[in-house]
């Protein structure tokens, strides 16, 4: 291919004097132009030009993306032969040569003779010297070479088997040499060297390992363009201990897997760990460039090829081809999923798939990362429940939005020694009730058939939900949510909200208007049976709840003093029953038929029972705590009873122990306003994640007992923890209608993540983690800046590493960074602290 500068007057100032050779600066497509040579000849044809003399000779490479690029100047290499470095030799090189045949040219430049005793280094910009000994029909354009580097030809000496620059001590005064030959050459002879300021080291001499001198890590990676992603991803790889340890010791060489057709050929293995030592060694270098790493990268993706990314696909990429390069398993066999037997437990499920999975995927990643969830999915109609296994590497977690429902609830369990207990959820405002229970299901370990929602204003029911969406929820409202002694479906008992009420004159019939009774504190739960009860019986049963609550204690008929529920089994007696069931007898489950009443204990009269309206206003009908008279209640509807105090049997007996807790009714209303979420915590968005989805209709699931696709629901659990942890918030949402970066500020703990109440394999429990890194980015969709805060495992003192700057990280620092986009938490042991890991390398 040929350029001509003659075709226009003006083209000329682009060349080098007397070279018809592009100006270095002298850019394509602002410059000037590449045309097809077929257009190249109609513009001569009508402008005249083109003659020999001005024709600049330009050749096609193949760059590290595999894109044909025209070299329009040539690759300019600065060269010396060793030992003699003060005389360089600039050559000019093509960068579609082979290397073999750069090879030779540097030979012919330096007049050698003999190939087999002559080898190549090339010292980078970055300080770092290096032996090339790459496959020499490798074009040069995979080297990265720039005008900067410079390329050192040794030549073995004669009669000698070794090589001189294998003698680390000649090698390491080299190396200063060369250095200090830069920084002459980058200073100039007027200007002054500033030298900055170095985290690692006071002084520039060498670290005594002996004398415990200044901390390892504390190394910078220098900004190639657009590479901050980059760097900050490597930095919260860098300080996870372990896996720098095995990388520092060497053990990784053993694990390479060259064979691996989803590897690199360990490429990346050993590029990675040529870097990790050169930021834990014992060097005092405050930064270091990582070009080699970035190009080797970059002849695998086109992640890495200068544009601005992101730093979690970059972490992901870099994790994964680890993983395949260090795999142990050497030939995958072959494995076919099937569903379990019936009755399969869930133990035993997870741990079969975990052993078919461990038995392809094996590695130093699989073991600090790897972890596996439960995914549920449940069909709508015929209730068909699938559950899989799945490993997971990366916790990607949606942040809380518009569409999105922050909720403050209490849970009263039926016991009347539990004690209520004040919950907080996120979930999506399009969700039903029945979701929401489920929801709740799982915070509180009790099944949802066990459980009855209902909105409270000023002590009065306002709904009963059921069937309405969350959306529906006022923030003025508060929610109960009671837990039954039998399942909702359980036709032979009916679950009762028990109103309770101070009354003036208890002669009269009572409605709260009139001004003759008032309610007081919280309506609590019975489940009574649907037939077969009695007045007494009732009357002991709300006793038996309200025991605890009374100063009256009452003699059983064997003179045994009874407060408590009397009439409540032990829940765990007997057979197995799901969590949340109670035992509750009817009378034809005592001893003594049900129409023997005088058997059922009395109970002192400091109360009586009605019943009453939903709104707790308007008295019904009032029971006498007498032997024979039948309480009834219609099916298929919603019953409703009062306890009525009189005002001195209240004083008397009360005890006034009100132990609602009190609901952060702010917090539910900060999430719920029409603009944007401002604050959430990092447990908000693991809630999220594990919350209950509608699969929507681009993502249906076919029911293989239907046949057809369905909008079922699907669930994750957490079920067997990694060591460290990927927290990825999703900060970044695309749609074919827009993009956008959510702002969010997110509080995460330092130490002390909890998840064990997301987890639903008891065996994993406790499940406390603590924060070792942070990557954070600033700034919006079209670029911004990454950057990362992480804790040094030899001083566990916090760093943040910003490209080439570190500096020391306080606890207002980390406090103040709310705009996190990748965390790296690690597990505490099981004795509660962190096991301590040896950085030192031998």
């Amino acid at each position: 291919m040929t350029l001509s500068c003659d075709f226009l007057q003006c083209v000329f100032f682009l060349l080098v004097d007397g070279k018809n050779e592009l100006r270095e600066g002298a850019i394509e497509k602002v410059d000037y132009e590449i045309i097809p040579q077929k257009l190249w000849n109609t513009l001569v044809s009508l402008f005249g030009g083109g003659g020999e003399d001005g024709e600049i000779v330009v050749r096609t490479y193949e760059n590290s993306l595999f894109e044909i690029k025209v070299e329009t100047r040539p690759l300019v290499v600065n060269c010396c032969l060793y030992p003699d470095i003060v005389k360089i030799v600039p050559i000019h090189v093509s960068r579609s040569l082979r290397i073999e045949e750069c090879a030779a040219i540097l030979m012919e430049k330096f007049d050698l003779s003999q190939k087999e005793n002559t080898r190549f280094w090339v010292f980078s910009p970055d300080g770092t010297f290096d032996l090339r000994d790459e496959d020499t029909k490798k074009p040069l354009s995979d080297l990265d070479l720039t005008i900067k580097h410079l390329i050192l030809v040794e030549q073995r000496e004669e009669g000698r088997d070794d090589w001189t620059l294998d003698d680390k001590v000649i090698r390491s005064r080299l190396v200063a040499d060369l250095k200090k030959q830069t920084e002459a050459t980058d200073a100039g002879p007027s200007d002054k060297k500033i030298v900055p300021y170095n985290l690692r080291s006071h002084s520039d001499r060498p670290r005594d390992i002996s004398s415990g001198g200044p901390t390892h890590g504390l190394v910078g990676l220098g900004n190639l363009g657009n590479t901050c992603f980059m760097n900050s991803s490597l930095q919260c790889l860098s300080n996870i201990p372990e896996l720098t340890a095995f990388f520092r010791s060497g053990n990784y060489e053993k694990d390479i897997n060259p064979h691996n057709p989803m590897g690199r050929q360990g490429d990346i293995a050993r590029i990675y760990a040529s870097l990790v030592d050169e930021l834990w060694n014992d060097d005092t270098r405050t930064s270091v460039y990582p070009n080699r790493f970035k190009s080797t990268l970059s002849r695998q993706t086109s992640l890495f090829n200068g544009a601005q990314q992101d730093a979690q696909e970059s972490l992901q990429y870099i994790v994964d081809c680890l993983h395949e390069d260090l795999s142990r398993v050497k030939k995958k066999p072959y494995t076919e999923y099937k569903d379990p037997p019936e009755g399969t437990t869930a133990q035993k499920h997870a741990d079969d798939t975990w052993a078919l999975y461990r038995g392809r995927e094996d590695s130093i990643i699989v073991d600090l990362f790897h972890g596996q969830i439960r995914s549920s999915i449940k069909c709508p109609d015929c209730k068909k429940l699938s559950v899989t296994f799945d490993p997971v590497v990366y916790y990607s977690l949606p942040l809380p939005t518009n569409n999105m429902k922050k909720l403050a609830y209490t849970f009263i369990p039926y016991e009347t020694n539990g004690r209520p207990s004040a919950e907080k959820l996120i979930i999506s405002k399009n969700s039903s009730v029945e979701e929401l229970l489920k929801k709740i299901s799982e915070q509180v370990r009790v099944n949802s058939e066990y459980l009855v929602l209902v909105t409270l204003y000023e002590h009065r029911v306002t709904h009963v939900r059921k069937d309405k969406p969350c959306d529906d929820f006022s923030d003025r409202d508060r929610i109960l949510v009671y837990q039954t002694a039998q399942p909702l479906e359980d036709r032979k008992f009916i679950p009762v909200l028990v109103y309770l009420r101070k009354l003036k004159d208890p002669s009269k019939v009572v409605t709260l208007s009139s001004g003759n009774g008032t309610l007081f504190e919280y309506p609590f739960m019975l489940s009574l049976p649907a037939e077969g009860l009695f007045a007494r019986k009732l009357y002991h049963l709300v006793f038996s709840k309200l025991g605890r609550k009374l100063h009256a204690p009452t003699k059983s008929g064997d003179g045994v003093v009874k407060t408590e529920a009397m009439e409540q089994d032990n829940p765990n007696d007997g057979e197995n029953r799901p969590p949340g069931s109670i035992v509750v007898k009817t009378d034809d489950e005592d001893a003594s038929a049900a129409e023997d009443v005088e058997q059922v204990p009395s109970v002192p009269d400091i109360f009586t029972v009605s019943s009453i309206n939903a709104y707790g206003s308007m008295e019904n009908q009032r029971y006498q705590n007498v032997a024979g008279e039948r309480v009834t209640f219609l099916p298929g509807r919603e019953h409703f009873l009062s306890v009525n105090f009189e005002e001195a049997a209240l004083k008397k007996y009360w005890k006034d122990t009100n132990d609602m807790p009190a609901e952060d009714l702010r917090w539910a209303a900060s999430g719920n306003r029409s603009g944007p979420t401002d604050l959430v915590e990092l447990r908000d968005c693991f809630q999220l994640y594990t919350c209950p989805e509608r699969l929507g209709q681009g993502n249906l699931w076919r029911c293989p007992v239907c046949k057809e696709e369905k909008a079922a629901l699907k669930k994750l659990d957490f079920w067997r923890l990694p060591k460290y942890m990927f927290v990825h918030l999703k900060r970044f949402q695309y749609s074919r209608f827009y993009r956008e970066k959510l702002s969010t500020k997110v509080k995460f703990p330092r130490k002390g993540l909890d998840l064990s109440e997301l987890l639903s394999n008891p065996l994993e429990v406790p499940a406390l983690y603590d924060l070792v890194a942070i990557s954070c980015h600033s700034g919006g969709l079209g670029g911004g800046h990454y950057w990362a805060v992480c804790k040094n495992a030899e001083d566990n003192a916090w760093y943040k590493f910003d490209d080439t700057q570190v500096r020391p990280a306080s606890d207002s620092d980390i406090e103040n960074e709310t705009n996190p986009y990748i965390l790296v938490y690690r597990r505490r042991t099981v004795g509660g602290g962190s096991a301590e890991v040896n950085m030192e390398v031998e």
